[in-house]
């Protein structure tokens, strides 16, 4: 039957299904875009923030602390290069734990 033909409770049913269904198209947008902001955010800091304080605060250099960062925060640890301080240690383990949530991250997004 065409929509005309129908009745008001069914053209009710078929308004309140298309508003429903615009809604939810709407949330899986902001739930990309989200999703996109929190990995962009995330990488900024792993790869920008913490190589930044690392640097100032223990006297390396930029790149120095850049392969730290990269090498704690995927939790290799070759162990070339050590920090010393309560804070840069509270630092690195929040590193690390942004790390592991980073990567599992990008993995369920790719996948």
């Amino acid at each position: 039957p065409t929509i005309s033909r129908l009745g008001k409770s069914s053209k009710l049913l078929i308004f309140d299904l298309e508003e429903k269904v615009k809604r939810t198209r709407r949330l899986y947008r902001i739930k990309v875009i989200l999703r996109r902001v929190v990995i962009a955010v995330l990488t900024l800091v792993w790869l920008l923030l913490v190589p930044l304080v690392l640097s100032y605060n223990q006297g390396i250099t930029k790149a120095s602390a850049w392969y730290f960062s990269i090498q704690s925060g995927f939790g290799v640890g070759f162990g070339a290069i050590s920090v010393e301080g309560m804070g840069i240690e509270f630092l690195l383990a929040i590193h690390l734990l942004l790390g592991s949530i980073y990567i599992a991250f990008i993995l369920t997004t790719l996948i």
